[in-house]
């Protein structure tokens, strides 16, 4: 027995002294793309635990794009460097050393970003410097080598890992079968229309009225609809607040993902032998199997998820300045470079376009129940009120001095992404009109029920977190969100100011159809009169471990901070708001002469080549100016941004990572087909000179 075993290790040596190379280089290569490349995209992935469910991921697929990132990746690396050492053995240390060295630098660069003197390019040069190090270590260090080497197990223990987190593994549970409705009374068209990360403070005037100036749709829904005012989510995030509103319950399982197997009762389930459903969103695992006729795709392939796990990972280890470019990666959880070049008025394949597309399923067949959940006006902020679109990086998961956005943001910062803000609302009202529109004209507004809300809102205020919950601080704005009903046969609109939830509309539209069923929801019915009021909102806080369901007070003080606020920042009326303070509004359309600038500032405009040759018939448009200051002064500046000689814009500077910069949109309407000449300077003393010949 001894001596077959040391003829079995003497062949194993033999092999390995005969191919020595192969497998050093081998090793090194899985083991430093594992926590180069896969560990990084895993950690992404894993704190989303709804994004397998989200694209509709089967489990082998998932499972294929693991080992083709674990192992596809570094093995594809060896052959190339076993095919170029066929030729030359230099040249394929010299290709090894490269590999080595890119896959060391993605594995600094990340690291590297929260330091906030390592601006561009020295961040780069600073993850090169480290991987040309690791790859001259390990040529000239057999220490170096052997630690390399011994890296190799990682490529078997990351995607283990990965597999094994509890919200990766419950997405990839195949669907299961829920609960469904034994009898209803009526078959009336069901419309609901779930926007994504849209506050209702984004809609209202100081007073807490919709701003019709501003967002005349929505104010002309509210007019014949009921509109519920004190209405809130009950989830910050959307893979619980979406299920929330079509299961009519809390939210409240730890771990849990959009699936049947959290959420056996819900609006799919109960409608399905009764309806016929167009369902328009990526939690397509919420619906049975056939029930749904999905008009968003709800299968992901292979390629698409390679594709879209690949700008993940290029947006962690590129540094910020290069990303620039790159498609965003929060706007969805799947297809991320589908939105490229379109002419005028063509929505395309992107968000828009999934509107349209949810727009024209809709028709006045009874017993039909359109939905969708739409990921406007949630980041990226690309779109204007006509709907024409821009492109710019939002950064909204970057961490800055370990802080998510806004936290130690200026105020100025936070105002210029609010500004964005508001005028992508701006465009979710015209999607609203669009709406209304096609039910108008296919001949079922009256005979539909509409529901119109959101899952849950955003703070756009310095000094707070986006999206994360804050007592006290930013709950209004997360919390509250729109959400009108229109009744069959609704003629007149009623304002509503009972406390509300969106766990209610499930409740609502069973009752409205007329549903006999012992199914227990804890929301309840927005039309039964016998309802018991609540006296305060609920919400479900949660971390990784721990979920709890509790009261939230002092929204109404809240509310009054957050709509103040904008209101002294961007007004109220039409748009020309956005595009300068109210003490500044004068200036808008003022010649370059009217205006005075500071002499000790100097400003460059950092995206000036995008106003060269401009089409006006193509989107992207330039309608975005941003640029840097070059000065002494350390305080927020105010800065007229002029556009073909005419003041188009006033804002107010700020700081980021150590560059003192501005940035806003400008009107449409103050470019030219072909080249436009854009500049900016900084109001004399801070201050904006009065009109000409006022007192």
């Amino acid at each position: 027995m001894f001596s077959r075993v040391g003829r079995s290790a003497a062949a194993i040596g033999a092999i390995w002294k005969r191919h020595e190379v192969t497998f050093e280089r081998a090793a090194v290569l899985l083991g430093v793309s594992a926590i180069a490349v896969a560990q990084p995209i895993f950690e992404v992935v894993s704190n989303s635990g709804e994004f397998f469910a989200a694209r509709g991921t089967t489990a082998a697929t998932a499972v294929a794009a693991v080992l083709a990132i674990c192992f596809g990746l570094p093995l594809a690396l060896l052959g190339i460097e076993r095919a170029i050492r066929v030729v030359s053995a230099l040249a394929a240390a010299i290709f090894f050393g490269l590999a080595s060295a890119v896959l060391a630098a993605a594995f600094a660069m990340p690291l590297l970003r929260p330091v906030e003197t390592l601006t561009y390019p020295w961040d780069a040069l600073s993850a090169g410097f480290v991987g040309i190090g690791v790859a001259v270590l390990h040529a000239r260090s057999r220490i170096v080598r052997q630690f390399l080497t011994a890296l190799a197990p990682a490529a078997l223990l990351v995607p283990l890992i990965f597999l094994a987190d509890p919200g990766v593994k419950q997405s990839l549970l195949p669907s299961g079968s829920g609960a469904s409705l034994q009898a209803i009374a009526r078959t009336p068209p069901i419309v609901l229309v779930i926007f994504d990360e849209l506050p209702l403070n984004s809609l209202l005037t100081a007073e807490r009225r919709i701003d019709a100036g501003r967002y005349p749709n929505f104010a002309a829904l509210a007019q014949e609809s009921y509109w519920f005012l004190n209405a809130s989510t009950v989830a910050s995030n959307t893979s619980h607040a979406v299920p929330a509103i079509l299961s009519g319950r809390y939210p409240t399982a730890v771990n849990s993902v959009p699936t049947l197997q959290y959420y056996p009762v819900n609006l799919f389930t109960t409608l399905a032998p009764h309806y016929d459903i167009a369902a328009s969103l990526r939690f397509q695992k919420l619906c049975p199997p056939r029930a749904c006729q999905a008009s968003a795709d709800s299968s992901d392939s292979l390629e698409s998820l390679l594709s879209d796990l690949g700008l993940v990972w290029l947006h962690i280890v590129l540094p910020a300045a290069l990303t620039d470019d790159l498609p965003p990666v929060t706007e969805d959880w799947a297809e991320f470079g589908r939105t490229g070049t379109t002419e005028r008025g063509n929505r395309g394949r992107g968000r828009d376009g999934v509107f349209a597309s949810f727009l024209s399923s809709i028709d006045d067949r009874p017993a039909r129940a359109n939905v969708i959940h739409s990921m406007l006006p949630h980041m990226a902020l690309e779109f204007v009120p006509s709907g024409r679109r821009y492109r710019l990086p939002d950064r909204e998961t970057a961490i800055f001095r370990r802080s998510r956005l806004f936290e130690r943001a200026t105020a100025t910062f936070a105002d210029s992404l609010h500004q964005r803000h508001l005028a992508q609302v701006g465009f979710v009202d015209r999607l609203v009109g669009d709406l209304m529109k096609r039910l108008r004209e296919t001949g079922a507004y009256d005979k539909t029920l509409v529901i119109v809300t959101a899952d849950h809102g955003a703070s756009y205020r310095e000094g707070r977190s986006r999206r994360t919950p804050q007592q006290g601080r930013n709950l209004s704005d997360i919390l509250r969100v729109p959400l009108f009903v229109k009744l069959p046969e609704q003629r007149r609109g009623e304002v509503v100011e009972r406390i509300v939830e969106t766990i209610d509309i499930l409740p609502t539209i069973l009752d409205v159809i007329g549903a006999r069923t012992t199914l227990r929801f804890d929301g309840r019915s927005l039309i039964d009169a016998k309802a018991p009021a609540r006296s305060l909102p609920n919400f479900v806080w949660r971390n990784r471990p721990n979920v709890s369901v509790r009261a939230v007070q002092d929204l109404p003080s809240e509310d009054a901070a957050s709509l103040d606020r904008k209101e002294r920042l961007f007004g109220h009326g039409d748009f020309t708001g956005l595009y300068a303070p109210p003490d500044a509004r004068h200036l808008l359309g003022a010649k370059r002469s009217a205006v005075h600038s500071a002499p000790d500032v100097r400003i460059g405009i950092r995206n000036s080549e995008r106003f060269q040759a401009v089409n006006l018939a193509v989107d992207p448009l330039p309608i975005y100016v941003t640029g840097v200051m070059h000065t002494t002064r350390s305080e927020p500046l105010t800065v007229a941004v002029l556009v073909n000689g005419t003041v188009a814009a006033v804002t107010q500077s700020y700081r980021e990572r150590g560059a003192h910069l501005f940035g806003t949109l400008i009107p449409e309407s103050s470019l030219q087909a072909g080249t436009n000449a854009v500049a900016a300077i900084a109001l004399r003393d801070n201050a904006v000179p009065p009109l000409p010949g006022s007192r």
